[in-house]
């Protein structure tokens, strides 16, 4: 794609990309801002790219769909795994607004680096972002409304889904190449859909 209207379109077209909302996102919160600097000409490619040591920006449909399964509002509270670059911390960040937080985990320090950096860059003050285990860490600000990983699972931890207000949506892949939405219907009643196909690094 050689520009990030082009990238839009693409995406528009192939049918993840729905919500007008998420457009303007999108052109806020620019991709090639959180790429490498030799990365910099495959910005607005539809695919993964490398940034260190096996991690990986994922590649935009990808995000797409994620962010479109979880229905965020403005003012929601949100967990993101695997922040990685930075680049869906402040896709998120963004469309929570001044009012949401969230929250993002790197647990690779290489990476961590690069993704703190862009997110102070952003100028978003309601992106929080640690260079540490999500796991050791989700439980600190829970409930969340909204939690979304860039890693895969092997499975969905029980108490990620606790981390869930009710009423909470969770969106994470796992290793079977599925992406799984888990709603929180009440305290202990969870639905769940799976959508095949996708690939993404392991949660570490």
């Amino acid at each position: 794609m050689s520009s990030l209207e082009t990238l839009i379109e693409h995406l528009s077209a192939k049918g993840v990309l729905r919500s007008e909302a998420l457009k303007e996102t999108l052109r806020k919160v620019d991709r090639k801002n959180f790429v490498p600097a030799d990365k910099q000409n495959l910005a607005y490619s539809d695919e993964a790219l490398s940034l260190a040591e096996g991690q990986t920006i994922s590649q935009p449909t990808t995000v797409v769909f994620m962010l479109e399964k979880l229905e965020i509002s403005s003012g929601q509270k949100v967990l993101d795994i695997g922040a990685g670059s930075g680049w869906v911390s402040c896709l998120l960040g963004e469309l929570t607004g001044e009012k949401g937080k969230v929250y993002a985990y790197e647990i690779n320090k290489t990476v961590g680096k690069m993704g703190e950096q862009n997110v102070k860059k952003s100028g978003l003050k309601n992106v929080h972002y640690f260079i540490t285990d999500a796991a050791t860490s989700w439980e600190k600000n829970a409930p969340y409304d909204r939690i979304h990983s860039g890693a895969a699972f092997g499975e969905i931890p029980e108490d990620l889904k606790e981390a869930l207000n009710i009423g909470g949506i969770l969106v994470a892949p796992t290793s079977d190449g599925y992406i799984r939405k888990i709603s929180r219907v009440s305290k202990n009643k969870f639905r769940e859909e799976k959508f095949f196909g996708f690939v993404f690094v392991p949660f570490i």
